[in-house]
């Protein structure tokens, strides 16, 4: 669908400098974007600082979504992404362009769609199209993203059935592993518990909520005992969310339109505001 609005694009805004006034390095540009016609369009905190369960050593992890001012992208544009990280990284990042952003949208990514649900303070850059994704974000709670959470949460609980069955297994150095999948667990069955009911998923984690999980995430579980217990009631709440999947009177839709993303796209390179009864 073409802009319907003549192009009302943001100011240029240098790559390095809108790093800077989000409160990141400026050495966190990849050389591959120092020059050139750029902008910005999301700087944002991931994994556990996105989720609120950060500890004093976590990583610090980045995601930057960036666009071109003189070229459109379509969704069947070549991947354009750029990654650094490691253990020798103090800041680690992934780098994608609105066109591989948009497109791991679609494909239901986690850790895509998670950036758009989680709080605000975990963005730390947002562009005026950026918000507008913001703003109709549920349209990207769909089947397909429950599927996916599904098939991470069914990961977590073949490392927790195994410590249900034999919790001898792991060794004092590996029994954080179990606490560890607990954890993440549990944060994907709350995700999995909103959709269910129609709402939107909490990522960022608050409160009590937030205290009871980083507790799972910093205990050491060298009981036995402790560990097994903590599997067994992991997969009790694991069977019961998938049960209340089981039992919804109504679903989502099951994929993200591909046209509402292509708006996005144009919203982006246009800067074109599409009418909410067309969005």
């Amino acid at each position: 669908m073409p802009p319907k609005s003549a192009p009302d694009s943001a100011p240029a805004v240098d790559f390095k400098s809108a790093l800077v006034s989000a409160g990141l390095p400026a050495d966190l540009l990849p050389s591959s974007l120092s020059t050139g016609s750029w902008r910005l369009e999301l700087a944002a905190c991931a994994g556990s600082r996105m989720y609120g369960l950060s500890t004093p050593q976590s990583d610090v992890d980045y995601l930057l979504v960036y666009s071109r001012r003189d070229e459109f992208r379509h969704l069947r544009h070549p991947p354009d992404t750029t990654e650094s990280r490691g253990p020798d990284k103090t800041i680690e990042f992934g780098c994608c362009e609105a066109a591989e952003f948009a497109r791991q949208l679609l494909r239901g990514s986690i850790v895509h769609l998670e950036l758009l649900f989680a709080q605000p303070a975990a963005r730390l850059c947002v562009s005026p199209a950026f918000d507008w994704l913001l703003q109709r974000r549920m349209r990207l709670a769909t089947e397909n993203f429950i599927r996916q959470l599904l098939g991470l949460a069914s990961q977590l609980v073949r490392t927790l059935s195994k410590a249900e069955v034999n919790p001898d297994q792991f060794p004092p150095a590996e029994a954080r592993k179990v606490g560890k999948a607990a954890y993440q667990l549990e944060h994907k069955l709350n995700l999995l518990t909103d959709l269910a009911a129609g709402i939107e998923p909490r990522v960022t984690l608050e409160g009590a909520e937030r205290e009871r999980v980083l507790a799972l995430r910093s205990a050491d579980w060298a009981d036995p005992a402790s560990r097994r217990a903590l599997a067994r009631a992991s997969l009790d709440r694991h069977r019961a969310v998938k049960q209340t999947l089981a039992s919804r009177s109504s679903r989502l839709a099951e994929n993200c339109p591909t046209d509402f993303l292509t708006d996005w796209l144009q919203v982006v390179h246009f800067g074109s505001h599409i009418s909410e009864a067309e969005s």
